[in-house]
């Protein structure tokens, strides 16, 4: 498989849905951060992901605007013209998504393997703050993305495994 199919088949759909959990592994704690939920990717709407556990938290990402809302807190709102850094991070999770190797060849080089019915995408940044940040990120799956694993270069680790996607 090539980048350039790879790409195609994972912006084949309009929509997908879907469950995720997440843990994130911080070096100081003994035990792993959990949280799940489930999410929507619309090419027309962004990503809507709605955590379910522990606590209550959904954030919706547009191309220009994000919106949270925590538990029964008010619903926050951002631009990417007043946060332009916070776009930089969540429009990466976007790409990374849609498959927008266009875009994230800007900022990161690529190794592609495939074994069987699965595929792994290493991504290693190049450019700054990225690869202040992360050491790489690792994508693995087969028509839908199945797991996500952020390595960061303090030794924190965030993996997302993603299940019953649907389009």
């Amino acid at each position: 498989m090539s980048l350039s199919i790879l790409e195609k088949n994972l912006n084949q759909y309009q929509n997908i849905t879907g469950s995720f959990t997440q843990d994130r592994i911080i070096a100081i704690l003994k035990k792993p951060l959990r949280s799940s939920g489930t999410f929507l990717i619309s090419k027309k709407h962004g990503l809507i992901w709605k955590q379910t556990d522990p606590f209550n938290l959904r954030v919706i990402l547009s191309e220009n605007k994000m919106s949270q809302k925590y538990q029964n807190q008010p619903e926050e709102s951002f631009t990417k013209d007043k946060n332009p850094s916070l776009f930089y991070f969540t429009s990466l999770f976007t790409q990374l998504f849609e498959g927008d190797f266009e875009q994230l060849k800007t900022n990161f080089t690529f190794e592609l393997n495939q074994n069987a019915d699965t595929w792994t995408l290493t991504l290693k940044p190049k450019t700054m703050p990225l690869n202040k940040i992360f050491e790489k990120i690792t994508i693995k799956g087969n028509k839908f993305i199945n797991l996500l694993v952020l390595q960061e270069i303090r030794g924190d680790k965030t993996i997302i495994r993603f299940n019953n996607q649907k389009k």
